[in-house]
Formats: structure tokens, C-alpha cells, sequence
């Protein structure tokens, strides 16, 4: 069956010294960012890629994996291969939160509250917030999502001394930096972040709705007040398909 979306004009030249594939790859991204394929569309087919521009098999496989690569497309097993939802992007230069960063970009986030527990975790309370190994810490387990689609699994530890009487209702009705500042008069000044890439397990696939093993971002961040005490770490499993973070250097 014919995909129903079509290439324009462009065509190929074998004669301009750049690659085939580099230049269908071209083709076909600017069809993706001139919005001809729209996101969630099935492209042509190999098939019928080889046939309008008179291309090998290897070309073609070669620039659609070059866009897989890239996050522009996707193939599914017995489907066909489609554009992608387009990545949110998070510039690091300052301090930024999840609801307030989207919520300005109009990408109306949301936040689903999975896990409201308070627990002992030596570690943490001792190491990380340089607290007495039997300080109670809150646990958050919280699902942020974009548009209605999952993009990070999250997980929030916050010293009960310094957040009395926090509950469930508190966390589902308000943006946590929000209610932080304003129910406690706490305003976060800094925060060191940590990246590094894993593999999602089953939980995380679960609800982030990927495959388990597909690529993902783990990102910890460590939460502080303008006089260094530590009053927040979060650790968090990011779509790698939807996600991309910039780092700006000066």
C-alpha cells in the first residue's frame, strides 16, 4: 500500500559530488521542517523512495537511518516508518522548572503524582542533605508529561524538617518550586545536575510508554538555598526520543 504523503519537486543529482544519501536525507528532512510530513505521518516507502528518485535500496536505507539517528523518524516492525513528534529542548544557562519552562513555551505540561510516601533513606538524608541517617525524607514519584505524551519519570526526595505538613493535595494542585516558595518561603538559588545515558527497565517503560531498553537521559539534581543548604534531590529517567537538552558555553 502507497503511503498518502508525497515528496515535492526536489530531486536528486548524481552529478553535484555530494553523497546520494546525504542528499535524499536533505529531501526528506526539509519535508519534515517545512510541516509536508507531519508529525505521526507514515513516509513513502522504501519502495516507492527508490522508484521516484531512482535510487539503490542501500541509499535509501543509509539516509533514513541517518534521520532514525537524528530523532526525525522512526520505524515500526510491520508499519512502516514515521515522522516523529518534534523533541522539547531545555537550554541550560539557569535555573529552570519543569511546569514554568513548558508552560511558557505553551506545550501545557502536566504532572501525575504516582508515589506520596515519607522514608528512611540513610544514604540520602546522611550524603546527600547532611542530615541525622533517621531524618524522614518525602518521597515524590511523579510522571511529567507535554501535550499528553510521557517524557519523564521522576523522583523527588525533600527533608520533612524542612517541609511540615506537605501533602498529597499540596504536590497535585501546584508546581513543586512554587509551592516550595510559597507555602514555605524556600527559594531555590542553585542546583547541581548530573547527566548520563541508560537503558529504561520495565517500570520506567511502562509509563513512559517505550520499549524496554530504549535509550533514555538519567538526570539527578541536586536542589539548593541561596545559603547552601540542600533541600532537594531529584532523579529522573528522560525520553530520549523526546528530549534534548542544550548547554550554552561562554
Amino acid at each position: 500500500m502507497e503511503s498518502e504523503i508525497k515528496f515535492g519537486e526536489q530531486g536528486i543529482d548524481p552529478g553535484n559530488g555530494v553523497p546520494l544519501y546525504l542528499q535524499l536525507k536533505e529531501i526528506m528532512r526539509e519535508q519534515i521542517r517545512s510541516g509536508a510530513w507531519q508529525p505521526g505521518d507514515r513516509i513513502p516507502s522504501e519502495v516507492e523512495v527508490r522508484q521516484h528518485f531512482d535510487v539503490s535500496r542501500a541509499t535509501v536505507r543509509q539516509a533514513v537511518t541517518s534521520l532514525e539517528q537524528e530523532g526525525l523518524l522512526t520505524r515500526q516492525q510491520g508499519r512502516g516508518t514515521f515522522v516523529c513528534k518534534p523533541k522539547v529542548e531545555w537550554r541550560l544557562r539557569n535555573f529552570y522548572s519543569f511546569t514554568e519552562d513548558l508552560t511558557a513555551r505553551g506545550l501545557h505540561p502536566e504532572s501525575r503524582l504516582l508515589v506520596f510516601e515519607v522514608v528512611l533513606r540513610k544514604s540520602i538524608a546522611c550524603e546527600v542533605f547532611g542530615l541525622g541517617e533517621k531524618e524522614p525524607l518525602i518521597k515524590l514519584v511523579r510522571l511529567r508529561l507535554a501535550g499528553g505524551d510521557p517524557l519523564m519519570l521522576e523522583t523527588t526526595y525533600l527533608p520533612e524538617c524542612f517541609v511540615p505538613g506537605l501533602t498529597e493535595e499540596d504536590i497535585r494542585s501546584q508546581a513543586l518550586y512554587a509551592l516550595l516558595e510559597a507555602k514555605y518561603g524556600m527559594r531555590l538559588g542553585r542546583a547541581m545536575e548530573s547527566f548520563e545515558p541508560i537503558l529504561v527497565d520495565e517500570f520506567a517503560s511502562k509509563m513512559l510508554e517505550v520499549p524496554r531498553g530504549s535509550p533514555a537521559l538519567y538526570l539527578e539534581r541536586v536542589g539548593s538555598l541561596a545559603d547552601g543548604r540542600r533541600v532537594e534531590l531529584s532523579q529522573s529517567v528522560v525520553r530520549g526520543d523526546r528530549c534534548r537538552y542544550l548547554v550554552e558555553l561562554m
